[in-house]
C-alpha cells in the first residue's frame, strides 16, 4: 500500500535506523517503511537510543539529511552523560539549529542502569528541557525505574509555562495514572 492510499499518517517517532541489523539493506529497509505507509521517521541513533552523544546525533542528521522523509533528534542520552567532553553540549546546542533537527534528546533519568551519576543525568535533563523552550523543539524524555524523580523535574520545569515533549520510556502508569499530559507533553510509553 503506498502512502496516498493510506488513510491514516504515519509516522515512526523513534526508529534505531543506524541499528548494525540494517548496515545491509539500510536503504531498501527505508523504502519499505515508506512504501508500506510510514510517511517520517525521526532517526534516533544508537548506541542506544535517540542522540545519545554529539556524534551519534551528527550521523542522525546526516541520515536525515539523505532521505526526505527522515529527521533527526539531538542530545545525550542519561546514559551517557558521564562521557560528555568539555565542548559536547555547546556542540549539541549548534546541531539543534540544523534543518532537519526536529527534537531535542533523548534525555531523562535513568536509575536502572546506572552508568552515569544521577546527579549529571538531572543537569543535562534541565539542559534539554531549556533548549527544548529555546528552539521550540519538542524534547524525547527516556525514564527507566525513576518515574517520580522525572515527574518532579517536569512538574518544576511547567512552572515556567506548559512543556513540549514525548515520553518515550518504561513507565509504570501506576505511579501517575494518565501520565503527564496535563503539563503538555504526550505519553508513548508502556507498563513494564
Amino acid at each position: 500500500m503506498r502512502t496516498e492510499e493510506c488513510l491514516m499518517r504515519l509516522i515512526d517517532s523513534h526508529a534505531h535506523l543506524d541499528e548494525e541489523s540494517f548496515d545491509a539493506d539500510r536503504e531498501e529497509m527505508i523504502l519499505r517503511a515508506h512504501t508500506a505507509g510510514v510517511e517520517r521517521m525521526v532517526s534516533t541513533m544508537n548506541p542506544l537510543s535517540i542522540g545519545t552523544t554529539t556524534e551519534t546525533s551528527r550521523r542522525a542528521i546526516d541520515l536525515a539529511a539523505k532521505h526526505e522523509c527522515i529527521f533527526a533528534s539531538v542530545g545525550i542520552h542519561p546514559n551517557y552523560v558521564h562521557e560528555a567532553k568539555g565542548d559536547d553540549w555547546e556542540t549539541i546546542v549548534a546541531l539543534s539549529r540544523s534543518p532537519k533537527v526536529v527534537a531535542i534528546g533523548e534525555t531523562g533519568l535513568d536509575r536502572y542502569w546506572k552508568f552515569a551519576p544521577y546527579e549529571l543525568q538531572v543537569d543535562y535533563f534541565r539542559r534539554h528541557m531549556r533548549l527544548s523552550r529555546e528552539t521550540g523543539l519538542p524534547f524525547v524524555v527516556h525514564c527507566r525505574d525513576a518515574e517520580v524523580e522525572t515527574l518532579a523535574e517536569l512538574e518544576l520545569e511547567y512552572k515556567d509555562g506548559p512543556l513540549n515533549g514525548v515520553m518515550h520510556c518504561s513507565w509504570d502508569r501506576s505511579k501517575r495514572p494518565g501520565g503527564v499530559s496535563i503539563w503538555g507533553c504526550i505519553s508513548a510509553s508502556r507498563a513494564w
